[in-house]
């Protein structure tokens, strides 16, 4: 409906309102009367709008005391994925979602909007209950996401990868050592760390994947593989490299695990299985996603694996998802053992780009070394469910 107030709250003339421009006086006063009913019940309707919208939605308390130290369950909007995040007291968050996992940090503004910060970047929404107790997600006026329903407690944490739990030793490195890629002993000291084993049934010597988690620890991803290898006869050894240091994420930079403390764990870890007698010392291979497929690809060259390993065991193939870190060349990085280099990559990855990659690949090729990047053309970052993946048209370089 037209204003019939004009600038500085003067009247528009009768003649600016069709309904007064003409007729008799009586006609006139009746159309004023009218008019005024109009917009009276104009402005009640768009007063009780507003006053509903903003009870509907939460403010900061509130928002508060629903989700912290719980988890949401929810879904998003657009691709109708399923997802579970925890926020946790400290200001820690964490998603799973489709077997990948995203972590960062969250904080609630005065105005009840509830903001995240993790790789993807930062994401504010604010929160509104719905008649039916669920929640919606709006962002820039639309609806992003609905959380279903809040559990109390992270049940997340309470998730673990299958398997018997092992101690083995490594080390950790400070984060400000002199050198990031093999750093001075007194700038090292020595660290208990978990693995699962997970064995499919037999009693023959098995081959082993050797699987290191994100800078979100240990998440769907790495259990999804070990699921689908577990099924193809293949052992897992999923590394904790966070639990047992005190770590829960370091996406949010708020935590920091040196590089050279991956690669202790990472020949750990393959110190140990070599000496297992379910495992065969001589298929051992080392899987990696995002920070942990820096590890899996850099464990291939001779100079890391002469300060790290201790035992004769070797790997067998590196298989790197996404891997971060290819953008930092080194020196002797084309020094590497023979066994396979395998690099999956989306080409649509805007946290870990593949160009750099895709270059040390073909440096590698160049060198006579059997060394592949897979592209994945429509694939972001963190795409690296098996059934995501196998099921993706794909080219190799």
């Amino acid at each position: 409906m037209r204003s019939i107030i004009g600038k500085r709250g003067e009247r528009e003339p009768a003649h600016a309102i069709p309904e007064l421009a003409a007729g008799s006086k009586k006609n006139t006063c009746r159309g004023v009367t009218m008019l005024k009913l109009a917009v009276t019940l104009a402005i009640y309707a768009a007063l009780i709008s507003v006053s509903s919208a903003d009870q509907a939605y939460l403010g900061e308390k509130e928002l508060r005391d629903l989700i912290v130290g719980n988890t949401v369950h929810g879904q998003g909007m657009q691709r109708e994925i399923l997802f579970e995040a925890f926020h946790g007291p400290n200001g820690t968050w964490r998603l799973e979602q489709s077997g990948t996992s995203l972590s960062g940090t969250w904080w609630i503004r005065s105005d009840g909007v509830l903001c995240v910060v993790s790789m993807a970047g930062e994401s504010c929404s604010a929160i509104r209950k719905n008649d039916d107790g669920t929640y919606n997600l709006v962002s820039d006026g639309k609806p992003r996401a609905k959380w279903f329903k809040v559990t109390g407690g992270n049940s997340l944490s309470g998730a673990r990868p299958p398997g018997e739990e092992i101690s083995f030793p490594s080390l950790t490195v400070d984060p400000g050592a002199s050198s990031f890629l093999i750093p001075r002993p007194r700038e090292s000291q020595p660290a208990a760390v978990s693995g699962f084993l997970a064995l499919p049934p037999g009693t023959d010597p098995l081959p082993v994947v050797i699987l290191m988690h994100g800078c979100n620890g240990i998440s769907g991803t790495e259990i999804a593989w070990l699921t689908t290898l577990n099924g193809l006869g293949i052992a897992t050894f999923v590394v904790d490299g966070f639990r047992p240091r005190g770590i829960a994420e370091t996406c949010s930079g708020k935590r920091r695990l040196n590089f050279a403390t991956r690669m202790a764990d990472a020949f750990g870890a393959l110190d140990y299985l070599a000496t297992n007698p379910r495992i065969d010392q001589a298929r051992i291979a080392i899987m990696g996603f995002s920070m942990g497929g820096e590890t899996a690809l850099r464990t291939s060259q001779v100079r890391f694996q002469k300060h790290f390993a201790k035992g004769a065991g070797s790997f067998a193939a590196h298989l790197a998802f996404y891997p971060s870190g290819c953008i930092t060349r080194l020196s002797e990085e084309d020094r590497v053992s023979g066994a396979p280099i395998r690099i999956f990559h989306g080409v649509a990855d805007d946290w870990t780009l593949m160009g750099p990659c895709k270059a040390y690949i073909e440096h590698l090729r160049q060198a006579g070394k059997d060394a592949t990047l897979i592209e994945y053309p429509d694939a972001h970052h963190a795409r690296s469910t098996t059934l995501g993946l196998l099921s993706e048209n794909c080219r190799t370089s």
